[in-house]
């Protein structure tokens, strides 16, 4: 099961990318990733965005700093050039089951659930253990209040992710008790107990405890998780989103409300 990234692997992380640029400066893996971390790991939008710009110059047909890439552009709020940066990760590779998460989260964003489930599908068709996929495709099933396939996406959620959660029997019992909401109490105690507060504030939003939320999201900001970098584009169709706190945490991590 792969490692969630934290602050410390990722640090790591910029010490070997730093060690390989040196060697090897043209290295577009290694210049993607020099990107990616200036993103989740120092919230440095501007230069992130050139840096992706500078890996994609040095090597236009790598999908993976694409799709990375689209994520930048998104939550800058340039959304037809994230669409189109994308699409482009796709096209370089079809198969790429991380391209197509990407583009389902996308359409779960603007708004078009069938389209987000029909590329989630794709997705999970050429992976089915994509964690992305899974991870978001679980989070509309119990939003829609299918108990079914929530379990099943669930459980192969479980076999893949750090971010599944609770055991599947676990919130089976609770659906079957108390229906989908005490299935996201399940949620919630168990992202507590593991101290996830990210993860407890998607599904504390879900409940509908905005004040925990925010708590929850003021832990994780304070830990620096890497998941407060889109912080933006996970709640954009939450009511939080609306909340003058939720204006704050975005400003917290560098993120303009409504960037250019």
């Amino acid at each position: 099961m792969p490692k969630v990234p934290t602050v410390p692997t990722l640090t790591a992380s910029r010490q070997a990318v730093n060690r390989a640029l040196v060697l090897a400066p043209d290295l577009v893996e290694a210049r993607a990733t020099q990107a990616y971390l200036l993103y989740v790991l120092d919230w440095n939008w501007p230069a992130a965005d050139s840096a992706f710009q500078q890996a994609i110059a040095h090597g236009p047909n790598d999908s993976t700093t694409y799709k990375w890439y689209s994520d930048v552009l998104d939550v800058l709020g340039r959304f037809p050039d994230a669409q189109r940066v994308a699409e482009r990760a796709r096209e370089l590779d079809p198969v790429s089951s991380a391209a197509l998460a990407t583009l389902g989260f996308m359409a779960f964003r603007r708004g078009d659930d069938a389209d987000a489930m029909r590329l989630l599908d794709q997705a999970l068709a050429l992976d089915p253990s994509q964690p992305h996929a899974l991870r978001q495709i679980v989070s509309l099933l119990i939003d829609n209040g299918d108990s079914t396939r929530f379990l099943a996406m669930q459980e192969r959620l479980v076999a893949s992710s750090e971010l599944a959660g609770a055991p599947t029997a676990l919130l089976r019992r609770a659906w079957q008790s108390g229906g989908r909401e005490a299935a996201i109490r399940v949620q919630i105690a168990t992202f507590d107990n593991l101290n996830s507060p990210y993860e407890a504030a998607r599904w504390r939003e879900k409940s509908g405890d905005l004040d925990g939320m925010f708590r929850d999201l003021d832990r994780a900001h304070a830990a620096h998780v890497i998941w407060m970098a889109p912080l933006k584009l996970f709640f954009n169709r939450s009511p939080a989103a609306r909340d003058p706190r939720f204006k704050a945490l975005l400003a917290k991590t560098k993120i303009a409300e409504d960037n250019p």
